[in-house]
């Protein structure tokens, strides 16, 4: 695969500042949160609202995910800092955000259930995904193993 974008990290980082309130409207609607971009704007910036508790605790955290991303992005993508933007998006929503789950889950659909995550394997397929040499499908296959 070739890498498909050529941008600086500043360039980057400007845009995701600039795009910060819509990227966190559309993550919210992926959760089905029935939000309206102004709403989630009026949370962004800290006002009221006539949203549901829990649905401004999810803006509010994914608000924190992105703030704290673009204050570190020179640090190293490992495992903890995967955890820690983890505890970011569940904190208040989830007893464990930030650790691997240890209850079973299961998918609509389907009757398949994953098995329980084991960190030395999470630490190893992470390990393996970062060396990828392509910028863009290092990101793809971080981005769909994380999910």
């Amino acid at each position: 695969m070739k890498d498909k974008f050529n941008m600086s990290v500043d360039l980057n980082q400007t845009l995701a500042k600039r795009y910060v309130v819509d990227m966190i409207w559309k993550g919210a609607n992926l959760e089905g949160i029935a939000v309206t971009f102004p709403q989630t704007q009026d949370v962004f910036d800290g006002l009221a609202t006539t949203l549901k508790v829990n649905d401004i605790i999810v803006i509010n955290n994914l608000k924190h995910s992105w703030m704290f991303l673009l204050e570190t992005l020179y640090y190293d993508c490992d495992y903890a800092y995967i955890c820690k933007i983890n505890q970011l998006v569940g904190e208040g929503l989830y007893a464990r955000a930030g650790f691997l789950i240890y209850v079973h889950v299961t998918m609509g659909g389907t009757t398949w259930v994953p098995e329980f995550p084991i960190e030395s394997v999470i630490k190893e397929k992470l390990e393996e995904i970062l060396k990828i040499e392509c910028v863009t499908e290092r990101a793809i296959y971080l981005m769909l193993y994380c999910m």
